[in-house]
């Protein structure tokens, strides 16, 4: 089986669209989860079925609760839900950066020294991870797959990463996931992409910019607003982007949906508007509330549930 190995979904659509342009069939294209979800096929291992809790997840919550001299536990019991978030995002942070095989570290302090505010923070992290006993979903699975790994398989898969300069390179991939084509790498089973798709990489390449594509200037100038580095503070950005100063993420929802009435009644088609808002906020939330109110029905905005605790209150 060949394997096209890219950086996200998008980036595998145009890949997948260029294949079909050159009349290439049985190549399948993905990302990291995709190229873990198709090792579990090939050594015909076990896959956590879709709509269950994750383990991890749940012993987070239960060992976080339990531990009353870690840094939250006041904070806790004021905001479980707010509290439970911040501590999965800043595991999840140090475990990504931690290879397979291994596990987090506490630090020990100096001979005659103390510990800092933040490693004591850390070392309180580090006995959650061991009190959890096992790695998110993912890393679980490539955990499964290593240890299975020379035992038979129902076919090689032949891997291609499409690395491309400025999109998508080797440095883009986390420790853990390139202890797994590492492995790939040590069957022979990782090949440059030249060897076969050779003219996958020229059909990739950004073509020459038509009259129609200058509607997009705005976009691509808070993209480039956005996405680098000024070398001077910016004073000026454009009079073709808005800046909203707002009090807080409803203020700021309200503002978007009163934006997104006024594009719509100019005559801005609706499947023409993306709207990004920041992961691990409740601006979702407030988005969806707030364009409902004004009419407009959006695509792809997830459902969501809010639960208080009586108890905890």
């Amino acid at each position: 089986m060949d394997f096209i190995l890219v950086p996200d979904a998008l980036f595998a659509s145009e890949v997948r669209h260029a294949l079909a342009q050159h009349n290439t069939v049985g190549t399948r294209v993905g990302s990291f989860p995709v190229l873990l979800e198709t090792l579990a096929e090939l050594w015909v291992m076990h896959q956590p079925e879709d709509g269950l809790n994750d383990p991890w997840q749940d012993a987070l919550q239960q060992q976080a609760l339990a531990m009353r001299d870690a840094f939250w536990a006041n904070s806790i019991k004021a905001d479980e839900r707010g509290t439970l978030r911040a501590l999965s995002t800043s595991l999840q942070l140090a475990l990504d950066h931690c290879p397979l095989g291994l596990s987090l570290q506490p630090f020990s302090a100096a001979a005659g020294g103390e510990l800092t505010r933040q490693q004591r923070y850390y070392n309180d992290l580090v006995r959650l991870q061991q009190a959890i006993g096992c790695r998110p979903a993912a890393q679980q699975l490539a955990e499964q797959w290593l240890a299975v790994s020379d035992d038979l398989n129902l076919e090689p898969l032949h891997l291609y990463p499409l690395y491309h300069e400025g999109v998508f390179t080797e440095h883009d991939l986390l420790p853990w996931q390139r202890s797994v084509l590492n492995k790939l790498a040590e069957k022979g089973w990782v090949k440059p992409l030249h060897e076969r798709y050779e003219s996958l990489a020229a059909a990739l390449q950004p073509q020459a910019e038509t009259p129609q594509a200058e509607t997009c200037t705005p976009i691509r100038e808070l993209a480039g607003i956005l996405f680098t580095k000024p070398k001077q503070p910016l004073l000026n950005p454009g009079d073709a982007i808005q800046w909203l100063t707002c009090r807080d993420a409803a203020e700021e929802a309200e503002a978007t949906a009163v934006l997104v009435q006024q594009a719509i009644n100019s005559g801005t088609a609706p499947e023409h508007i993306a709207i990004a808002v920041p992961r691990g906020t409740d601006h979702g939330l407030w988005l969806g509330h707030y364009l409902q109110r004004a009419g407009i029905t959006v695509s792809n905005l997830r459902p969501a549930a809010n639960q208080f605790d009586w108890q905890t209150a």
